[in-house]
């Protein structure tokens, strides 16, 4: 990296130290901020998390982890919101704390993962170190991580992450290594992927993760050894999806139905088919360009509904999709380590998520392990340009400014939605919310006007006449009110 040369040991660790500051600096003052969005429901509405007693309490552990498939189906991650209770009861300092700490971890995890691979592919030490260190800095500072950290509920892929990018390290690490140490290194990695799957169902695209980078890590003279590695990742893959798939059916069920929040009001999940499409399109049109430019950011965005195969936007990001795939296969030699940001990207959660109906079709933690793949391509272009050290400082700077932004919004529920109605003025979720937040808060003229913006658009909406009455009666208005 032109102009900048760490020849010392110690001065490169000294480097290190700064990802952990950066995060530090830029969610430090977040700490403090209230619980926000369905942080509340994740928490104090769950019993497996307020009548957790501590590790050692084995009843409440394996309560647990036979808890259903779904979203009380992530058995690691209510133990960490368990321990959390325990030991900050219903101070959101505690598990916010815990977010920066997770993240702080996986910032450190891409920096050595980058680290590996730029070595793999016989980078200088002096770039090998500042590629990934860059690459970390990125991922430290980047404003599309923001609602995986600040909000508590976003930890499940911030921790799914930590278990996820651990498994590749060891994948990469399993590369270079023979007889019984190659095995033992495959086996860490199989037991963090199990880990990562306790977490969240993102890690069902681990295993085809894995396989991208036996193939594009590990050495081209081991074919027979990249062929077992593969059938390894895929018979694991084969038997999550055998094991679960009972559980998986019932969970799709669940949030196609989407019955809480259809009777709160709110609109019913799409099917499966718009979905899809939807999905498709929103990976290139909403995640894909935000992993670079990371602006226009919302906590509810409002994205376009497709219904048939008619959209241009669905036929860019398929073109686009398949340039991508194009690109890794192109760059697999020449670039590999371009290749393999590339693949990271196209095998990611996002992937998965485009085909398993959810209430929501883009919600912007969901980018947290996909974004890996963004910060690889970065740091490897940015340290071959001409001014490495001034790109890529403005790169830092442009990502703590618009992450030190964001991070204001996320201080407090009604900059949050406030925030989400401007950026999607039609979605009525925001004005709901917002509504609702007014009211606890003894605004009531406040609250009023969100509630009838509501009504204006859908005349009979439950959730927005029952609020609305009550306000009506709290304001002794009860001819209003009926």
């Amino acid at each position: 990296m032109t102009g900048l040369h760490l020849e010392h040991k110690q001065q490169k660790y000294f480097w290190v130290l700064g990802i952990p500051l950066i995060v530090a600096v830029l969610y430090g003052a977040s700490i403090g901020s209230p619980f926000v969005y369905d942080d509340r429901i994740h928490i104090f509405e769950n019993t497996d998390v307020t009548g957790f007693q501590g590790l050692m309490d084995f009843a409440s552990v394996i309560r647990i982890f036979q808890s259903k498939f779904g979203l009380l189906g992530r058995p690691v991650l209510i133990v960490t919101y368990g321990l959390n209770y325990l030991y900050s009861g219903s101070d959101p300092a505690g598990f916010r704390l815990t977010n920066l700490f997770i993240h702080t971890a996986n910032c450190l995890l891409v920096f050595v993962l980058i680290l590996l691979l730029s070595r793999t592919f016989g980078g200088k030490n002096n770039r090998s170190f500042m590629t990934a260190l860059l690459g970390a800095a990125l991922f430290a500072a980047h404003p599309l991580l923001t609602e995986s950290v600040t909000y508590i509920a976003g930890r499940s892929s911030s921790l799914c992450a930590f278990f996820y990018f651990a498994a590749l390290v060891f994948v990469v690490q399993s590369g270079g290594r023979n007889g019984p140490s190659h095995a033992v290194v495959l086996l860490l990695a199989i037991a963090c992927g199990v880990l990562a799957w306790l977490v969240k169902q993102d890690a069902v695209t681990l295993p085809l993760a894995a396989i991208g980078l036996v193939w594009l890590s590990w050495p081209r003279n081991t074919v027979r050894r990249q062929a077992i590695g593969t059938f390894v990742w895929v018979a694991i893959l084969l038997a999550a999806l055998l094991f679960q798939r009972g559980h998986i059916a019932a969970v799709e069920q669940l949030t196609r139905e989407n019955s809480s929040l259809v009777a709160a009001g709110f609109e019913e999940t799409i099917p499966l088919t718009p979905y899809l499409l939807t999905s498709i399109k929103e990976l290139t049109t909403y995640y894909l360009w935000r992993m670079f430019v990371p602006v226009h950011l919302s906590v509810d965005p409002d994205p376009t509904i497709i219904h048939n195969l008619a959209s241009p936007g669905l036929w860019i990001s398929l073109v686009v999709l398949l340039c991508l795939c194009a690109a890794v296969w192109m760059l697999r030699k020449s670039r590999p380590l371009l290749a393999v940001g590339i693949m990271l990207i196209v095998i990611s959660p996002l992937s998965a998520y485009a085909a398993f109906p959810l209430a929501d079709v883009v919600a912007e933690h969901r980018a947290y392990i996909s974004t890996l793949g963004a910060v690889i391509i970065m740091a490897a272009v940015l340290v071959q340009t001409r001014y490495p050290v001034v790109l890529s400082a403005v790169a830092l700077m442009s990502y703590f400014w618009l992450t030190v932004d964001r991070n204001l919004v996320w201080r407090d529920e009604a900059t949050l939605w406030r925030d989400a109605a401007q950026k999607a003025p039609e979605k009525l979720r925001p004005h709901l919310n917002l509504g609702a937040l007014y009211q606890v808060r003894g605004d009531n003229q406040q609250a009023i006007k969100e509630y009838e913006f509501v009504l204006k658009r859908v005349p009979k909406h439950d959730a927005a006449l029952a609020n609305l009455g009550s306000v009506y009666l709290a304001l002794n208005q009860v001819d209003q009110a009926e």
